[in-house]
């Protein structure tokens, strides 16, 4: 599977790069605005349209698609694990492992996110970069979560016992 990864992510960026426009709307254009129709010079533009360059844009999209990739990988890696533990000992262990590397993972994002909020507000990135970031920052949270959420459906059925003795709290897994 690890051998196949680089030829999933270029597939991945050879359909991005044909993607329409429609499809690289969802990166982060804002909702469309009503405009006023009275006459004016120049052209309707939304704000957010006019300071992003194609190239964040495309970065955006790129960014997105790898990071969903990544969280199938993950997933899939997850599953294969808790399936070879060859008892319910060593599937609590994968668990508990997963659980923390989790809740470091969320906090390493949040920690990127305010960082680059940071910048975008002092003008060290563009509003492009910063919204090509975000979407992929964004996209990172969305496949921690459902990874958290997979290993909450695998921590089901295990004796509450030795759920507490490696340290996981179902209901904290379930939180994140």
């Amino acid at each position: 599977m690890e051998r196949n990864l680089p030829f999933v992510v270029a597939a991945l960026v050879v359909a991005a790069v044909a993607v329409p426009v429609a499809g690289m709307a969802a990166v982060g254009d804002p909702a469309p605005v009503a405009h006023d129709t009275t006459p004016q010079t120049g052209t309707n533009t939304t704000e957010g349209n006019a300071t992003v360059a194609p190239g964040e844009r495309m970065s955006g999209v790129i960014g997105v698609q790898k990071a969903e990739v990544e969280g199938a990988v993950d997933r899939r890696a997850f599953g294969l694990q808790v399936a070879s533990a060859a008892s319910t000992q060593g599937k609590a262990g994968v668990i508990a492992g997963q659980a923390e590397n989790i809740q470091q993972r969320l906090d390493t994002l949040e920690a990127r996110k305010a960082n680059i909020t940071e910048a975008r507000q002092n003008g060290s990135i563009s509003e492009g970069k910063y919204r090509a970031q975000v979407a992929e920052l964004s996209a990172k949270i969305q496949s921690a979560r459902a990874l958290a959420n997979a290993t909450a459906a695998e921590s089901k059925g295990l004796p509450d016992e030795l759920l507490a003795s490696k340290g996981i709290n179902v209901t904290a897994i379930q939180t994140l």
